[in-house]
């Protein structure tokens, strides 16, 4: 099993990573479950941590996301973000607040599921977003002449939560699932 971390540092180096210049929608709904510390575990024997703490804003969590054995500044990535609930589906809407420069502009978009006691994100596939964007069926862009490229959506309101309920599956796939600690 590949770890999370690498799949989501890889998607950053390889300039993957699809972000969106507007929400899902606005920090209106929080989600108890989340809250918590999380650990993952590899094939390899080491282990990521993502803690999820309240903040002081109604609706806002703080997520903070490290391998265990690490101390070093980048492998630890720190977001703010807020849940959206769209027809039962969870997505988290998430901002970098560390390494800010690594990260494209706006939103990322995860969706998960809590279980017990267990957490499972799934990033967003840049693949069906982009054709979706060369389609016309969604407002964003991408650089074309790039084999590997962020990809940026501008999409936004009732037609953005519309594209990502109606494709959920095929934008979602690589996932992580992560067991609570406390």
């Amino acid at each position: 099993m590949r770890t999370f971390i690498l799949l989501f540092t890889l998607a950053l180096l390889s300039g993957c990573v699809v972000s969106s210049t507007h929400p899902l929608t606005k920090p209106d709904t929080g989600d108890n479950t989340l809250t918590g510390k999380w650990a993952l575990h590899s094939d390899t024997n080491e282990t990521e941590y993502l803690t999820i703490t309240k903040t002081k804003k109604k609706n806002i969590l703080h997520f903070r996301y490290e391998e265990a054995k690490s101390s070093e500044k980048d492998k630890i990535m720190e977001f703010d973000g807020h849940v959206s609930v769209l027809e039962g589906k969870k997505y988290l809407n998430l901002k970098p607040t560390t390494n800010k420069n690594e990260f494209p502009e706006g939103y990322l978009f995860v969706s998960y599921r809590v279980e017990k006691e267990r957490l499972t994100l799934m990033l967003l596939n840049p693949k069906p977003v982009q054709h979706a964007i060369d389609s016309g069926n969604l407002r964003g862009r991408y650089d074309k002449e790039k084999f590997l490229s962020d990809t940026l959506i501008t999409e936004k309101g009732a037609k953005l939560r519309r594209f990502i309920l109606d494709h959920h599956d095929e934008l979602f796939g690589d996932e992580g699932i992560f067991e609570r600690v406390y």
